[in-house]
C-alpha cells in the first residue's frame, strides 16, 4: 500500500515538473501540448488568432514579392530548404490588398540566423518588427497613393483625418509601434509618431544575449502589439526562442498610456489632417507590418503575422 502511495506522488510530481517545463507555462494557462496553437509552419502562437482575423506568412518562394509580401527585390534563395538571406538594410512590408484587413492588434514573429555584420553609417545593426503605419518618407504623396491606392475596409480605425485628399505630408504615415533586438544582443521597445522627428526613447531595455547576437545559430523573435484599456492605450511585449528549439519566453513588456513624447513639432504632423499629440498614442490600424534589417548579413525563415484580440 505504501509503496503504491509513494509511486501515485511520485507520478503527480512528475506530470508537475513537465508541466512547469513546457515554453510559455506563464503565458497560457493550459500548456499541454494538444492546447498549444501552431502557426503553418509550427511555430507555437503566444496568443491565439482573433475569431476570423487575418494570418499571413512567409511564402514558399520569399524571392516573388506578391500583394501582400514586397521582399522580392531584397531576399535571395540559400541552400536550404525554406531559408532565404538577406544583405543590407531593407524594410520589407506586408501590405494589406482589398478584402484583407489592416494591421491593428498583431503578433509578429521571425526566426533569423545572423551571419555578419556590415559597416557603414547609420542606425545600430540590428532587427525591428513594427506595425499601425505605412511607408516611411519624406515626401508629399497623393492621398491615393496609401496602401498602393487599396482603402481600409469600412469600420476600420486609422489615422487621424482618413481617408486623405490631395497631397498629404508623407512623413505621417509612419507612425508605428517598434520592437528591437540589435546586434549587441539588447532588446527594447520605440515609438515612431512621425518620420523622423517623431522618434521616442527607446523604454524597458533588456539584454538576453549578453555577448551580442550569436553567429551562424537560429533564433525566433516576436513582437506583441494590443490595445488595451478600452482602445485608451496600447501594450507592447517582446518575445524570444534563443535555441530556435520552441522555449520561447518574454524578455521585456511596455505600456503606452501617455507621457511617451517625440521630437518637437513632429514633422508638421500636429497639423491638419493628422494633428498628433507630441505624446500621441497610436491606438489605430495601419496598412503596413513591417521586418525591418539594417547593416546585415542574415538568413530567415518562418515569418508570420497574425491579428489577435486586444485587452480589455
Amino acid at each position: 500500500m505504501k509503496r503504491s502511495v509513494m509511486a501515485l506522488v511520485a507520478a503527480v510530481g512528475a506530470a508537475v515538473l513537465a508541466l512547469a517545463m513546457m515554453p510559455n507555462a506563464a503565458a497560457k494557462p493550459d500548456t499541454t501540448a494538444a492546447a498549444i496553437e501552431r502557426d503553418r509552419f509550427g511555430v507555437q502562437e503566444i496568443y491565439p488568432t482573433k475569431a476570423g482575423g487575418r494570418e499571413w506568412s512567409l511564402p514558399a518562394d520569399a524571392t516573388k514579392s506578391d500583394s501582400e509580401w514586397g521582399g522580392g527585390s531584397h531576399v535571395k534563395k540559400t541552400g536550404e530548404k525554406d531559408v532565404f538571406r538577406v544583405s543590407g538594410s531593407p524594410r520589407i512590408p506586408v501590405a494589406s490588398p482589398a478584402g484583407k484587413a489592416w494591421w491593428r492588434n498583431v503578433e509578429i514573429t521571425a526566426y533569423y540566423r545572423l551571419q555578419g555584420t556590415l559597416s557603414g553609417d547609420g542606425p545600430a545593426p540590428g532587427y525591428q518588427l513594427y506595425a499601425r503605419g505605412e511607408r516611411h518618407v519624406t515626401s508629399n504623396p497623393a492621398a491615393s497613393s496609401v496602401n498602393r491606392g487599396v482603402r481600409a475596409p469600412a469600420g476600420t480605425a486609422t489615422w487621424p483625418g482618413y481617408p486623405f485628399s490631395g497631397n498629404i505630408n508623407g512623413h505621417c504615415l509612419g507612425s508605428s509601434y517598434k520592437g528591437y533586438v540589435d546586434r549587441d544582443g539588447e532588446m527594447h521597445f520605440k515609438k515612431e509618431i512621425s518620420h523622423t522627428k517623431g522618434y521616442t526613447g527607446s523604454r524597458d531595455k533588456k539584454k538576453p544575449f549578453a555577448g551580442g547576437l550569436p553567429t551562424n545559430k537560429w533564433f525566433g523573435f516576436k513582437t506583441v502589439i494590443r490595445n488595451i484599456n478600452n482602445n485608451k492605450a496600447v501594450q507592447m511585449e517582446n518575445w524570444l526562442d534563443r535555441n530556435a528549439d520552441g522555449r520561447w519566453v518574454k524578455i521585456n513588456t511596455v505600456t503606452d498610456s501617455g507621457g511617451w513624447t517625440g521630437g518637437a513639432g513632429l514633422d508638421g504632423c500636429t497639423a491638419a489632417p493628422f494633428r498628433f499629440k507630441q505624446d500621441q498614442i497610436i491606438t489605430w490600424a495601419g496598412p503596413y507590418v513591417n521586418f525591418r534589417f539594417d547593416r546585415l548579413n542574415t538568413d530567415l525563415r518562418w515569418l508570420s503575422a497574425r491579428e489577435i484580440d486586444p485587452l480589455p
